[in-house]
């Protein structure tokens, strides 16, 4: 891909330093209704779980952020190797 073509395809994002840094989060949970997707990112110590962070989507936004992350998925582990997956999915929470 030519740079030209790079340059067109960034977006540009304004975000505050504390947004910018970004949170850990090692669980999640997602819950839905009718209207959004809910998506709780946690972190999980023995002794509790902390709220670290909530997105709420559409469920338009969030099948396309589902597509998007199984691109990104599959282009790691071209690159890098299988990831194994620890199923421990108790309903909509996963760590």
């Amino acid at each position: 891909m030519s740079d030209d073509k790079k340059q067109k395809e960034q977006i540009r994002v304004n975000m505050q330093p504390e947004i910018a840094r970004g949170c850990y989060s090692n669980a999640a949970r997602v819950v839905h209704s009718n209207l959004e997707f809910v998506f709780d990112y946690l972190l999980s110590m023995p002794e509790d779980k902390t709220l670290v962070s909530r997105v709420v989507m559409s469920p338009q936004h969030a099948k396309n952020f589902c597509e998007a992350l199984q691109n990104n998925l599959r282009l790691f582990e071209e690159k890098f190797g299988p990831i194994q997956s620890q199923h421990s999915n108790s309903g909509g929470e996963f760590h």
